[in-house]
């Protein structure tokens, strides 16, 4: 049992009780933008609440649990309490299909989240990905502080993080007022030989160029800095 708690009633005899129970047969299924702290914290939060979990990382970057358990098992953790997989995401919905899991903990996007709500029939948690935004009206303050926000928020962690800022709408007042180029004056100092921001592993030069001339295809866009 993990955590129970009681309250009292509001009258003699009335009494509120709850008890937790572990799932038991568990899957944790994380994403390759935090190879360690979604996996880590679900997989051994499952195992501290005495649950039985497989754990299904992003192929890209499963070695950095793989090290971690096997860190674990070093430390004294029973190589039997965890079952790792590394597998593509088919193999990984065949194993759904089949194993009858009494709960899944999924951190990912929507149609993946659908996906294995229904072949579960609801019996899946859900960590949903994040698209966060910055509306910039006409009032114009504080343009230094916003700007670096932005940058913060944009290339900090080099973007892996849940409230990484994916898309930001500026007023004209804003752009007169020069909050595109002090973002860019502030994201050119970024560099790996700093460490303010990481190497891209798992896409190469040829995809990020194609995705950038896709982009450019849309009426009016432009490429405000960077691109290489």
């Amino acid at each position: 049992m993990f955590k129970s708690f009681n309250v009292s009633g509001d009258h003699d005899g009335q009494t509120s009780s709850g008890y937790r129970w572990p799932y038991g047969n568990v899957a944790v299924i994380a994403p390759f933008n935090f190879p360690m702290e979604i996996p880590a914290l679900q997989t051994f939060g499952s195992l501290l609440a005495g649950n039985r979990p497989l754990l299904k990382c992003a192929t890209r970057v499963a070695i950095c649990m793989e090290q971690f358990l096997l860190m674990a098992q070093y430390c004294g953790m029973p190589a039997s309490d965890v079952n790792f997989i590394n597998c593509s995401n088919a193999a990984t919905m065949n194993i759904i299909d089949k194993a009858d899991f009494n709960m899944i903990q999924f951190t990912g996007g929507s149609e993946v989240s659908e996906a294995i709500a229904k072949k579960t029939n609801g019996k899946v948690r859900v960590e949903d990905a994040g698209f966060d935004w910055k509306v910039l009206g006409p009032d114009v303050s504080n343009v230094d502080y916003v700007a670096w926000t932005s940058d913060q928020d944009t290339y900090a962690a080099s973007g892996q993080k849940c409230s990484k800022q994916s898309v930001m709408f500026v007023h004209e007042n804003w752009v007169k007022a020069g909050i595109i180029d002090k973002i860019k004056d502030l994201a050119s100092k970024r560099s790996l030989s700093n460490l303010t921001i990481g190497p891209v592993l798992t896409w190469d030069n040829k995809n990020i160029k194609k995705h950038i001339d896709s982009m450019l295809k849309l009426p009016n866009s432009s490429l405000l800095f960077g691109g290489k």
